[in-house]
């Protein structure tokens, strides 16, 4: 409810004021604390276990730069969202929103767009083991984790298939030793949102346990929406998202893990924070309609105010259309509903064998519809109303089936060798069915033949099979010095085919001259790759790791599915060459050195990582309005450098603990590449061939999008007993230096440098049997630019951009019981 401004900056300063009293009363008793009983509280190690090797070990040993939060520490900060993250791993950006992707992960200055459901994200999924390339299961957020873990810099060789990047694992809560339930209310008073959540989780028997796990959420004002005439003055959202879990141990050396999740998500529209820059001319650009019409955006060309323009649908282009597609729909509206279930069976053979089965498999079926002209209206006339008048749709219904099984082998302690083999098969189809409205001339008229009010209905079916086999061996080489490597080879194979089964009448000789029924055929594609690491780790001490490490990573190239059947599809069609919509597989490698230490009893934990990596055919998807297209093209090479510091501090202060993570990135375009040159006799994009461009379109040597120089958090949290209660208070400040937004020419824009603030402050009892909290994410409700694209549907000579920004302000007032 961003509109009630007294009552929410009273809130704000109540918020404010509670965290200081908060600190003063705690601190007094905590300095008089003396330093020698908080050492006494310290024996304990507290480790941190992670699998970045597909085996349990201490995130200080590992030889991997790994950011780890666990379950508590997301549920005491309110970390439900991915965009969440960013405020605790400086080197991870978020753009949520957008039609298809769903949402987009960067790490490092590395990442995938979110305009395709065909492109695997740069950053690999790991949920609960099964990875998951497609990132819209992300739109629903995620809640009773045990763990997250980031790991950054190419993981190739044990997470497989798109682990260019990164991997982001998530790790769902399993059962617990004894009976407990768990619930939690709360309400968000900036969007307006409510929520809750609940868990059961205990024995069955001696051998079997269970967890049932269930959230359910509900925003009305997720998006302010200004479209002038819209029905809906504000996007909201509501998500169900339920969870079970079953873990049978009949044996000791034999584990059955079956977790199944279920989401149903929906949301106002496909488009989120997504404003309009009018460009040089500061005039919000008329959209065009069919032939000579146009209409007013009703942009407001006020950017950064937390503000945005989503129109209703033009109820002329949704009267009539083909079988699957609802009719007459004009409010945008995007439906999300989601299997994901894995099975995992771990058992040990003798004391030094073990196997690993880990059979996944997930479903998505999405249905969306948006205007991306981003406005439109026509005005009020005499006695008949204005009329909200989105343009240049996509009707698409997406729908994913996956099945996926790996199963690995572990030898440990042949002597001083430790062995892992690995076999791993996805099977994976995609169906992309999209109503497409370039020419919008059902405004005009419905197609004479069919009554159909579409312009293109393109239907795409794409299969992927990918294998892989990986081998890794750690060698204890002495006491304090380790050798490990490994190499995976990976084979994808894919085959699409495309369909046009609808096209207007009135389109026969436009740019859409595609025959109604056309159908390409198989659109083939295939490649493999082997992707070797190798790793030398020295123990200084218990407590003090150096280790420098070589490391490749590989993500497949394939068939795009965001392409348009215009002007480039056309020509391709009738020249029977499809190169211009397969995009190549995406490469890395490179290296890295760090220090993992525990230092003052271990109060102190102190790592950094120094890392070099080269990306070579980098895949990028543009919207390239001058030919009505999405254009997929392979950027030829980025470098990426820096340093990565992570520091935690138990101070002696009782209760008191700090933390630090800084980002240093320098990551370039290191070879010539000119995005937007594209070649009519190729009829594909050019990227290489600078030639072919204008001045200011080589982007050699600039920064990429999205990766700012220096970006870090710096946090504190306190607890402390108070009245035979517990009182915790704690704040996070998140620092970036500038960068650019877009990649399409050195002069695109650039977000300045900026800090965003989270806060919080919570009282439990002393045995977390109830806990009542107040929490502020974005507290100033700082609003940065995460993208640029080009916008689709302006009048010819139109300058106008959609910026995509982050979330805004949240504040969660929040109860718990746990029984």
């Amino acid at each position: 409810m961003r509109f009630k401004l007294d009552s929410m900056s009273t809130l704000r300063k109540l918020m404010v004021s509670s965290a200081l009293v908060s600190v003063a009363a705690t601190a007094l008793p905590v300095m008089a604390q003396t330093a020698a009983k908080a050492e006494e509280e310290v024996s304990a190690s507290n480790d941190i276990v992670v699998t970045a090797r597909q085996r349990n070990e201490t995130l200080q040993d590992v030889p991997v730069a790994v950011t780890s939060i666990s379950g508590d520490t997301l549920e005491k900060y309110n970390v439900t969202n991915i965009d969440k993250l960013e405020s605790r791993i400086p080197s991870l950006t978020v753009q949520q929103g957008g039609s298809n992707g769903g949402a987009s992960l960067s790490l490092r200055g590395v990442g995938t767009a979110n305009l395709s459901p065909s492109f695997q994200s740069a950053v690999a999924l790991d949920f609960d083991g099964v990875q998951i390339g497609q990132l819209r299961i992300l739109q629903s957020g995620f809640f009773d984790m045990e763990q997250v873990d980031v790991l950054k810099g190419p993981q190739s060789l044990y997470f497989g298939k798109s682990a260019s990047a990164g991997v982001l694992t998530l790790r769902s809560a399993g059962p617990t030793k004894d009976f407990q339930i768990k619930a939690k209310v709360g309400y968000e008073t900036e969007e307006n949102g409510k929520f809750v959540e609940t868990s059961v989780s205990g024995p069955i028997s001696d051998t079997l346990g269970f967890r049932l796990a269930g959230r359910y959420s509900k925003i009305k004002e997720l998006v302010i929406n200004d479209a002038p005439f819209a029905k809906k003055p504000f996007r909201g959202s509501e998500d169900l998202y339920l969870r079970g879990v079953l873990t049978w141990n009949p044996a000791d050396n034999f584990t059955s893990d079956l977790r199944v999740n279920y989401i149903d998500s929906k949301r106002d529209g496909a488009n989120l924070y997504q404003d309009i820059d009018c460009g040089p001319n500061g005039i919000a650009d008329r959209i065009q309609g069919p032939g000579p019409l146009t209409f007013a955006s009703g942009n407001s060309c006020i950017t950064g105010d937390g503000r945005y323009n989503y129109s209703d649908i033009a109820p002329q282009l949704v009267a009539n259309l083909p079988a699957g597609f609802t009719k007459n729909r004009v409010q945008p509206f995007n439906e999300t509903k989601i299997w994901l279930g894995r099975l995992r069976n771990d058992v040990d053979l003798t004391d030094n064998f073990s196997l690993t089965s880990i059979t996944g498999y997930y479903q998505l079926k999405t249905a969306e519809l948006d205007s991306y002209a981003y406005g439109g209206f026509i005005p009020a006339s005499g006695s008949t109303p204005g009329v909200s008048f989105g343009t240049s749709l996509s009707y698409a219904k997406y729908r994913t089936s996956q099945f996926s099984q790996e199963v690995r082998a572990n030898i440990k302690e042949l002597g001083p060798l430790d062995l892992t083999f690995g076999a791993f098969y996805e099977r994976r189809v995609d169906d992309v069915n999209t109503l497409i409205y370039a020419a919008n001339i059902g405004i005009l008229a419905a197609d004479p033949i069919t009554g159909f009010t579409s312009d293109v209905l393109k239907l795409q079916n794409t299969k992927s099979d990918a294998y892989s086999v990986f081998a890794s061996a750690i060698v204890d080489i002495s006491d304090n010095l380790e050798l490990a490597g490994g190499v995976r080879y990976t084979k994808e194979n894919k085959l699409s085919r495309f369909s046009v089964p609808q096209v207007h009448a009135f389109l026969a000789a436009s740019p859409f001259g595609v025959p109604v029924g056309y159908n390409t055929g198989p659109i083939r594609f295939s490649d493999d790759n082997y992707s070797p690491e190798v790793s030398l780790t020295y123990k200084l001490n218990p407590d003090v790791n150096i280790y420098a490490a070589y490391k490749t990573g590989y993500k497949s190239g394939g068939i795009d599915s965001a392409v348009l059947p215009t002007t480039p599809f056309v020509a391709a069609a009738a020249a029977g060459n499809f190169n211009s919509i397969r995009f190549g597989s995406e490469t890395s490698k490179g290296f890295e050195f760090g220090l993992k230490s525990q230092l003052l009893d271990r109060r102190l934990t102190f790592n950094v990582a120094a890392f070099q990596y080269k990306f070579d055919n980098i895949q990028i998807i543009q919207f390239n309005p001058a030919i009505i297209n999405f254009v997929t093209l392979n950027a030829t090479q980025i470098t990426t450098k820096g340093v990565d510091l992570d520091v935690t501090w138990r101070t002696p202060l009782e209760g008191l603990t700090l933390t630090s993570a800084v980002n240093y990135l320098d990551a370039k375009y290191t070879k010539d590449f000119c995005p937007t040159v594209f070649n009519p006799a190729t009829t594909r994009n050019d990227s290489r061939n600078c030639s072919l461009g204008v001045a200011g379109t080589n982007l050699i040597g600039r920064s990429t999008r999205v990766a700012p120089k220096f970006t870090g958090n710096f946090g504190a949290n306190i607890d402390a007993p108070i009245g035979g209660m517990k009182l915790s208070v704690n704040g996070n400040a998140r620092f970036s230096s500038s960068y650019f937004i877009g990649d399409t020419n050195l002069r695109d824009p650039k977000q300045p440098s900026y800090w965003s603030f989270d806060t919080g402050v919570s009282l439990a009892d002393a045995n977390d049997k109830w806990t009542l909290s107040l929490s502020a994410v974005n507290l100033t409700d700082k609003l940065y630019l995460t993208s640029l694209t080009p916008k689709p549907g302006q009048v010819a000579g139109g300058d106008d951009q959609i910026f995509s920004y982050n979330r805004g302000r949240q504040i969660f007032i929040t109860g718990a019981v746990k029984f």
